[in-house]
């Protein structure tokens, strides 16, 4: 799913967690922005990055339903973010306008049309209610993610789906990537997932065509 860049290549990491994603494109002559409305999820992902890349992150402090750039990005990460934007729509358009013509957009979200999904909202309601500071999710599906990113010229070039495991960050470090390969993302729980984890890429001639 993962893409393989070109040497050179600008990399944006929105809502980047502890970075170990992005990390892995901090090589040869590409730089990394990460961009995330928390100080401190920015302070730890920028601490575990190798010192000798370090001169090639820079950090951002901003929420991306409001951030406003001229950059350009080839290669843009937004995984686990959607749920967390309640401008949706103007979201997307806002991440998709900074992707340069032929970049690569890597995007994840629950699609609340499933079953899976619905129960997953659900919890987050319930957990709501039991923790008023928890930050309940909003409703994304995948009709509304793909005809808005269509009409900026983004075309799903790969697609997996997978099943959500509640509660499976708080796993030791690796066994929820093993879980989700091994497990979660093959037949028949992929079938029943309302997870998506989606490889985009901005087609040269309709971008070209979209105003500024």
């Amino acid at each position: 799913m993962m893409p393989a860049l070109k040497d050179g290549s600008n990399i944006l990491d929105i809502g980047p967690g502890d970075g170990k994603i992005s990390r892995q494109f901090l090589k040869g002559r590409n730089t990394l922005t990460l961009l995330d409305r928390s100080p401190e999820m920015l302070q730890m992902a920028y601490g575990a990055i190798d010192p000798s890349m370090a001169h090639a992150v820079k950090t951002i402090v901003a929420d991306i339903q409001e951030y406003r750039s001229e950059e350009r990005f080839d290669c843009i990460l937004c995984i686990g973010v959607l749920a967390h934007m309640r401008q949706l729509k103007e979201t997307l358009n806002r991440v998709s306008s900074m992707l340069s013509p032929g970049g690569i957009l890597i995007l994840q979200w629950t699609d609340y049309r499933t079953m899976a999904g619905k129960l997953f909202h659900f919890g987050g309601r319930m957990m709501k209610y039991c923790r008023p500071v928890f930050n309940e999710t909003i409703r994304t599906r995948k009709n509304d993610i793909e005809e808005t990113l269509a009409v900026q010229g983004l075309v799903a070039d790969k697609t997996a789906r997978y099943f959500f495991i509640p509660g499976i960050r708080y796993l030791p470090i690796h066994l929820p990537t093993w879980l989700v390969e091994r497990v979660c993302a093959r037949f028949p729980l992929c079938r029943i997932g309302s997870e998506y984890l989606v490889k985009y890429q901005k087609n040269n001639a309709a971008a070209e065509s979209l105003p500024g």
